[in-house]
């Protein structure tokens, strides 16, 4: 809105007034289309679907507020075009340090809007209840600074992931929110495996390794609370529950448009480790049972203090409960050459898909009798057991049921 005002000079000039707007959102957009472009800036074009925009529209102005209310469950974006037609990701920031593209919970929120016409915010998800959006343009501008959060970078989204069933995800798009970094705070008070892992299509999976501050080196599951970091390494992250029993997996999760966060390497060795290590080639290879290899951990790795100390865990790598099963029967017995404790063991779905499984996990300390220690059900493929404390020599995997259509599975164990 433009008035005219009378300056102590009697000069008449313009004064614009702010142009404020309000709006409810009660849906989320399906109707609309997103295409990556320059520098992977997201563009958005089509009609949003009825009910998932609150908007406004003006010149002359440099900066826009947002006022989030109401109870709802959903992803939120603030946009901005120079036309009204195409529309770009606006970032916005709050006095609690927050900088992002879009929020998921209530707040007040500003920005730059020089250059713009149109802002809008849109519901990219809604999967509850609704949001009231009270929107502002004014003059002037706004500084956004970056927050440390940290992470040494700007917080772009502070979401939080609730699962409480095995199979259960949360699923983030880093280039939704242009973040290159991430920290999630795990809660306790749960019994699962909360599983971290990276794809490029939201389709196929893997695994990856996050920083633990609680364990030494990289992580890529965890089954206890505390905080993991890590850079972005594919556009897709997600966590996975597997193993669930009880409890709900709160995550606390921050992404930073910072690429500074390092994932060490599973072990590092100055030139004594190495030489150190070394001396036991021939051993290793004596030690490791059916071509199996083994593996060494020091108690302090990171700064090659392990000398004179002695190793403190060996395990196995990747061998085969199971081989391209597609029917039922008993597996043949593991002979893991000695004693070990904790396991992983984890689903390979090498065709056809899976609706129901049950195997049990036996172990024996003779290979003649035999006990079952768990029964793995997991349906999903990449779907982790761990056995805990359970020592033994002799394992095996017995399939009681696999339906679906056309499975074919493997069951790989890593052992220690």
């Amino acid at each position: 809105m433009l008035t005219q005002a009378y300056d102590r000079d009697y000069n008449l000039k313009t004064k614009v007034l702010p142009t404020i707007a309000s709006g409810i959102i009660t849906s989320a957009d399906s109707a609309s289309s997103e295409v990556t472009g320059a520098s992977n800036q997201k563009i958005i074009t089509g009609t949003p679907t009825t009910g998932s925009v609150a908007a406004i529209a003006g010149t002359g102005y440099g900066s826009f507020s947002i006022q989030v209310s109401g109870t709802f469950a959903g992803i939120l974006q603030f946009e901005k075009s120079v036309d009204g037609v195409i529309w770009n990701p606006a970032t916005a920031t709050n006095d609690a340090g927050f900088s992002g593209t879009s929020t998921t919970a209530n707040g007040t929120f500003f920005g730059n809007f020089s250059a713009s016409s149109n802002f809008r915010v849109r519901a990219i998800s809604l999967t509850s209840g609704s949001a009231n959006i009270a929107l502002a343009l004014t003059t002037g501008s706004v500084s956004q600074g970056s927050s440390s959060g940290g992470s040494g970078g700007a917080i772009t989204a502070n979401l939080t992931a609730n699962l409480a069933a095995s199979g259960a995800t949360y699923v983030i798009d880093f280039d939704q929110y242009q973040a290159s970094a991430i920290s999630i705070q795990i809660g306790s008070g749960h019994i699962a495996l909360v599983n971290f892992e990276v794809s490029n299509d939201n389709t196929n999976w893997y695994f990856c390794r996050l920083n633990s501050s609680s364990f030494e080196g990289a992580v890529s599951s965890t089954s206890t609370n505390g905080l993991y970091t890590g850079n972005k390494q594919a556009r897709y992250f997600r966590l996975r529950l597997t193993s669930y029993s009880s409890g709900t997996v709160i995550a606390n999760i921050n992404l930073f448009n910072d690429s500074s966060i390092s994932i060490p390497s599973s072990i590092a060795l100055n030139d004594s480790w190495l030489g150190f290590v070394n001396s036991f080639v021939g051993a290793a290879s004596l030690l490791s049972a059916g071509a199996n290899y083994i593996r060494w951990r020091s108690p302090n790795v990171a700064n090659g203090a392990g000398l004179g100390r002695g190793f403190v865990a060996t395990g196995t790598e990747s061998i085969q409960l199971i081989a391209n099963r597609t029917a039922t029967g008993n597996g043949s017995t593991i002979n893991l050459g000695s004693t070990y404790k904790d396991f992983q063991i984890q689903l390979s779905l090498n065709s056809g898909t899976l609706t129901a499984l049950s195997i049990e996990i036996q172990i024996s300390v003779d290979s003649n009798k035999w006990g079952t220690v768990a029964t793995f059900t997991d349906i999903a493929d990449g779907g982790i057991l761990f056995l805990l404390n359970t020592p033994t020599q002799y394992i095996r995997a017995n399939t009681n049921t696999l339906t679906g259509t056309s499975p074919n599975i493997s069951l790989n164990l890593v052992g220690c």
